[in-house]
């Protein structure tokens, strides 16, 4: 959290800092179990963490590494947390003018995340949308767009107990 604020403000030297610090205490906790009451942190969580602060601070090229490992490391009945960094990854592609291969991840979120009902994924589906549109012109945007719009709209008709933003 302290490296995700120091990006907010724009301070690369410490939000890096911040991140290799947190790096440091994941490999020394590994082995460590995590109390009941507290989400698991892991390596995907780092990678997820450190894809946003780095996109934040407008280094594409590690917020790109990063996000690739979230996708890599979130595998199997973690849909919504690979979602989540595969989002993120194509954002970080948008924001680096990769424009079709970011439409291409976002339609595999779409293809995954049919058995979802996570309102912040579908929120994230929304905003990558609205930020590829004007590019609607290329294919596979259109494409994107088009599987987007029938994500969200399935999902609009959910009722209010599960449209909570989890």
């Amino acid at each position: 959290m302290k490296a995700r604020g120091l990006a907010m403000m724009g301070n690369t030297a410490e939000c890096i800092a911040a991140l290799d610090r947190a790096e440091v205490v994941l490999v020394r906790v590994r082995d460590d179990k995590p109390a009941k009451w507290v989400s698991h942190f892991d390596e995907a969580s780092l990678a997820s963490e450190s894809a946003l602060c780095l996109r934040q601070l407008g280094e594409l090229k590690d917020a790109e590494q990063q996000a690739r490992r979230v996708v890599e490391l979130r595998v199997g009945d973690r849909v919504r947390s690979r979602a989540f960094g595969q989002i993120t990854l194509a954002r970080v592609l948008l924001d680096a003018g990769h424009i079709e291969e970011s439409a291409i991840v976002g339609r595999q979120v779409c293809a995954a995340v049919g058995s979802l009902t996570s309102a912040r994924v579908i929120a994230r589906l929304i905003s990558l949308a609205a930020a590829l549109r004007p590019h609607a012109s290329v294919p596979l945007v259109r494409d994107f767009l088009s599987d987007s719009a029938d994500v969200t709209e399935q999902k609009s008709g959910r009722d209010e107990e599960t449209a909570w933003p989890v």
